[in-house]
């Protein structure tokens, strides 16, 4: 089997449901979810994996945003952005990594009217080509 028809083959099998209160099937999402993160992916499955970023549990949120940021593709910016600025306990982690992806890969934010040039964290800037940098300590 090719890998991507592998990747073909798992993306299908995921579920795409609202599927929060069963355990068994949110842990089948997030094994699957770690094990796509390895591979290269269509654009169009990444696309499909932002369906994961929303839902309920943080562990599937995280490993969707993982097999994002390993693609190493800034095609999937608009899906990743948001956590940029998301400030919620629940996706520390998920924002930590894609800044850090963001930084690494020299990847652009959009422009939009709450991506504004200037301090984002204690020790991170947006530059003013909208490009997220370090402020040495």
């Amino acid at each position: 089997m090719e890998e991507n028809e592998l990747v073909i083959c798992l993306e299908s099998i995921l579920d795409y449901g609202d599927i929060y209160l069963d355990q068994s099937k949110v842990d089948k999402n997030y094994d699957i979810l770690c094990y796509l993160r390895d591979y290269k992916l269509a654009p169009e499955v990444g696309h499909k994996l932002g369906h994961f970023l929303q839902v309920k549990d943080e562990r599937v949120r995280f490993a969707a945003a993982e097999a994002l940021t390993e693609q190493q593709d800034a095609t999937y910016i608009d899906l990743l952005q948001p956590f940029v600025f998301d400030e919620s306990s629940d996706n520390i982690r998920i924002r930590k990594m894609v800044i850090q992806t963001m930084i690494g890969q020299k990847w652009q934010l959009k422009p939009a009217p709450t991506v504004q040039p200037g301090p984002l964290l204690e020790n991170i800037v947006i530059t003013k080509d909208y490009h997220l940098s370090t402020v040495p300590a």
